[in-house]
């Protein structure tokens, strides 16, 4: 509601200019236009204050989880020279006419030897194999039946390939486990 004044109507909230002759219409102006004019200034000050402090602590954000996370775009691969060994992949030599066979043959054997190669160790110590199992990724399994299903000719014959570590040894090569720390206490040994 408004407040009636003493005549019964209701206040202006302008008052009329002078006119500067008596022939020009009389112009009306408005007595709190600076205070709404300020308000508004400081408004808008204060919704581009937010927007931008908004922008900055997107903008850290964005650092943090960039700084912290970029090593996640990356992957170890250890580089092997892989003997596709007819023994291992065909040894009654079925595969040409049962492409089946092909799926069963234990192809993480044929990287592990060849690491086991790279490395110098004697393929007759089984603890040390098993370790060096535990450094190259189950994915190798896939890579390599991929190979040789699209090109038996490969068998027999040896081929330089990256195959992908573990997540361990991954994290170890990152420098995301601390390998200062006893053997015991984490996940890659010092083998």
């Amino acid at each position: 509601m408004t407040d009636m004044t003493a005549s019964g109507s209701a206040p202006r909230a302008s008052t009329p200019a002078p006119a500067a002759s008596g022939s020009e219409p009389r112009v009306w102006r408005d007595i709190g236009i600076k205070r709404r004019y300020a308000a508004e200034r400081r408004f808008k000050a204060y919704g581009l204050i937010a927007v931008l402090l908004g922008l900055v602590f997107l903008a850290m954000l964005l650092f943090l989880v960039v700084s912290k996370g970029y090593t996640a775009f990356r992957q170890t691969e250890i580089q092997l020279d892989i003997t596709f060994a007819k023994s291992v992949i065909d040894p009654n030599g079925k595969a040409a006419s049962n492409s089946r066979s092909l799926l069963m043959v234990n192809y993480p054997v044929l990287a592990r030897d060849a690491l086991a190669k790279k490395l110098g160790v004697d393929e007759s110590d089984r603890s040390v194999l098993c370790n060096l199992s535990g450094m190259i990724s189950n994915s190798v399994r896939t890579q390599l039946r991929d190979m040789v299903m699209g090109d038996l000719s490969i068998i027999g014959k040896t081929q330089t390939i990256w195959v992908l570590a573990t997540a361990d040894v991954d994290s170890a090569f990152k420098g995301q486990i601390d390998l200062s720390v006893d053997q015991s206490r984490r996940k890659v040994n010092d083998r």
